[in-house]
């Protein structure tokens, strides 16, 4: 209770250009979000598209036991970088920096785990395309690439983050990179549930 007090008062002895600034970066990660949901939005529909106008000749999609594990993971990065998000405007420091630490190293293991699976995916890909069938495979492998490409993305930044917790940067006052990386991660995993389900129920 009292954190949170002083969570409060300090809140309200923020500048109005650091408000501003916080505003600024919220809108600005909430407009390349949106950006990227168009984007990944596409390549479902496009995947759709190539799936139904091919279903004679198309292959069954079988995913490999690695994106459903890969997903667990991520799904548990989420939780753990929402948590520090909590934890740090709490003041609960060690308890923060375990947390997001949690959460880099589960992205690391789920960028571990995906990369065994989209190499079963593409040597799928390859013998399918050897028989002459639809190469939904390699749809499939390009837009897992794409999102595997942006969580890299925005692990890199999770890293840069974790550094700069450990380097006392971050407080109950000043969180915003924190709060960013949660919000990206939490983005990510929608994006990889949707793709998850469009390919388990169109397979």
């Amino acid at each position: 209770m009292a954190s949170d007090r002083r969570y409060a008062l300090k809140e309200t002895s923020l500048t109005s250009g650091e408000w501003d600034a916080r505003k600024r970066s919220l809108l600005a990660m909430w407009l390349f979000l949106a950006s990227l949901a168009m984007f990944f939005v596409s390549s479902v529909v496009l995947y759709l598209v190539a799936r139904y106008v091919l279903v004679d000749k198309a292959q069954p999609v079988h995913l490999p036991w690695q994106f459903w594990l890969s997903t667990a993971v991520l799904l548990l990065g989420g939780y753990s970088a929402n948590r520090a998000v909590d934890l740090v405007r709490r003041e609960r420091q060690e308890d923060f920096r375990a947390y997001f630490t949690t959460a880099t190293c589960l992205g690391f293991i789920f960028c571990a785990i995906q990369t065994f699976g989209m190499m079963k995916l593409l040597d799928a890909h390859f013998a399918i395309e050897q028989a002459g069938r639809s190469p939904l495979n390699g749809i499939l492998f390009v837009m897992i690439f794409l999102h595997a490409v942006h969580f890299i993305v925005g692990l890199s930044i999770q890293v840069y983050v974790n550094v700069r917790a450990f380097q006392g940067r971050y407080d109950h006052e000043y969180y915003q990179g924190v709060r960013l990386s949660a919000i990206y991660w939490r983005f990510l995993d929608i994006v990889w549930l949707v793709m998850l389900a469009t390919f388990w129920f169109t397979s």
